[in-house]
């Protein structure tokens, strides 16, 4: 119970940082994404096993897609309007 716990609150908090680092820099009009830092010892194999590790870096993954699609439509503008 302690372990789900804290496996949920971790992955919250992930989520909480990404967004906040988000919003932060496209008040620049730049892209940075979060990359949580997870404490894996474990070889690789072992680490694929781990279905809490998968979990929260598969819904990272998913909170990137959003700003690199944006980033990559800026950059398709902005060379379409350099062609003209």
């Amino acid at each position: 119970m302690l372990c789900s716990i804290k496996n949920d609150f971790s992955a919250q908090l992930h989520k909480l940082l990404a967004s906040l680092t988000d919003t932060r820099w496209k008040l620049d009009g730049k892209t940075l994404l979060y990359v949580p830092e997870e404490d894996v010892r474990e070889d690789e194999e072992e680490a694929a096993k781990d279905k809490d590790l998968i979990q929260r870096l598969e819904s990272q993954s998913v909170f990137f897609t959003p700003p690199l699609r944006q980033k990559r439509k800026r950059k398709k503008k902005k060379q379409q309007q350099q062609q003209k």
